[in-house]
């Protein structure tokens, strides 16, 4: 694979290069986009659907040079960044042994929601109202 082409202007939190392209919407300013998608768009020649994605075979998001890019669907990327390494599945719905903040899920704590099966955090819900009330 050749070397990749760094986008050296601004990029968003994840490292991806942005461009503003585009007539201005609604009287606003001009709409930003991934440089990535833009490369992909001005390659097929025609603007990408919602549901497209543009991949990295790289694995570098400032990269923009075609030969690194790959057009798919969300499902492709997510089963990219889990075959090399850069993201883990999440663990099954009975796996879980903890809420995200970190409360116990079981016992007197977890509460599994008829019908539905959804599991949530006791916890979490009363300081939730707590929040709410004030």
């Amino acid at each position: 694979m050749t070397d990749c082409r760094e986008f050296q202007g601004p990029r968003d939190p994840s490292g991806y290069g942005r461009v503003n392209w585009g007539p201005p919407k609604y009287g606003r300013r001009r709409t930003w986009m991934g440089l990535h998608r833009w490369v992909m768009e001005q390659y097929i020649g025609r603007r990408l659907e919602t549901h497209e994605v543009v991949r990295h075979s790289c694995d570098n998001p400032p990269c923009f040079l075609f030969e690194h890019l790959l057009l798919g669907t969300s499902a492709d990327n997510s089963a990219d960044a889990i075959e090399r390494g850069r993201a883990v599945p999440p663990p099954s719905r009975g796996e879980w042994t903890e809420c995200r903040r970190g409360h116990p899920l079981s016992g007197a704590n977890l509460y599994i929601v008829p019908g539905s099966g959804y599991r949530y955090c006791r916890q979490c819900a009363r300081e939730r109202r707590a929040r709410r009330r004030r």
